[in-house]
């Protein structure tokens, strides 16, 4: 399948100190991204290079096999969508307002929003489920529902790829899951999803390709299915994890510290239950059980 946007050997650095070195990556359509690593990794300028918001110093990046420094922003911007990590706004202006504002690449110099503007608007609030809120301030509404409204904006503009940073920041655990679920729907219809994130779960949930940079470097490359392993995992973030199967067959990450406390846990709540059960006998009572499987409750023997 050809790449629609190719990263071909792109570095860069910050007044002289290397933030990615020799970085390369191609994108089909379709495909849903995961860019994984560390704080300062270089995940976020990966984007700003993607999206032509910075000059490499060596190498190219691609859209459709054009250069993107090469294409003017409002053409950019009716392919590729940007939804920031953290975005302030000084204006008190609606949620609707802000999320049709994704219409402008599509607007001449002059001009009003139309009915139609307002519809598609409308439509992808009500897709992420916060139509509610068009008429509330973006100021005045959590984050979590300001990120919510920056990607309703980006479904708004038309464009067909997302380049989301850290999407789920700020959101809690029901609209994380609700958020995935539609980035998943929207890959099922052809649109192209490249997004950095720090949960690896995420990933290995919604399957996708997987990019781990580490050190400005790219460490790993491949499906999650094969990129994210125990190996892999504990090499990125210097912490022994491992990755297992839950009974219904999903894949989760687990620290191995998380994974001795829990054992550690178990062996303390068997040891002490063997304790009681040993001076409830001493004291002449046995654990009476009403049916199959009940735990059971501890009670004078009668027969005693």
């Amino acid at each position: 399948m050809m790449a629609f946007i190719s990263v071909n050997q792109v570095s860069f650095a910050y007044n002289g100190k290397s933030v990615l070195d020799q970085v390369s990556v191609a994108i089909p359509k379709g495909e849903i991204l995961w860019v994984l690593g560390p704080n300062g990794s270089g995940k976020t300028t990966l984007l700003k290079l993607i999206l032509g918001f910075y000059r490499p110093d060596a190498g190219t990046v691609l859209v459709n096999g054009c250069p993107v420094l090469n294409l003017p922003s409002r053409i950019l911007a009716r392919d590729i969508a940007y939804v920031p990590q953290v975005h302030h706004m000084a204006f008190s202006f609606r949620m609707l307002d802000v999320v049709m504002m994704g219409r402008i690449p599509h607007k001449p110099f002059f001009f009003r929003y139309s009915k139609e503007d307002e519809h598609l608007a409308e439509s992808a609030m009500a897709r992420l489920g916060i139509v509610h809120l068009k008429n509330r301030p973006y100021t005045a509404v959590s984050g979590g529902e300001r990120q919510l409204c920056l990607i309703a904006r980006a479904l708004t503009q038309g464009a067909r790829t997302f380049v989301m940073d850290e999407p789920v920041s700020g959101l809690d655990y029901g609209n994380q899951i609700r958020l995935l679920t539609i980035i998943q729907s929207l890959a099922q219809e052809g649109y192209t999803f490249i997004q950095t994130t720090h949960f690896p779960d995420h990933a290995l949930w919604m399957d996708g390709q997987v990019l781990m940079l580490k050190n400005g470097k790219v460490v790993r490359e491949g499906s999650a299915e094969n990129a994210i392993t125990r190996t892999s995992l504990s090499d990125l973030y210097h912490l022994d994890m491992d990755v297992t199967q839950t009974r219904s067959g999903i894949r989760v990450c687990v620290p191995d510290a998380l994974t001795s406390q829990i054992k550690k846990k178990s062996r303390t709540d068997t040891s002490n239950d063997q304790t009681k059960e040993g001076r409830n006998r001493q004291s002449g009572f046995v654990l009476i059980k009403s049916k199959k499987g009940d735990k059971g409750k501890w009670g004078r023997d009668m027969s005693m």
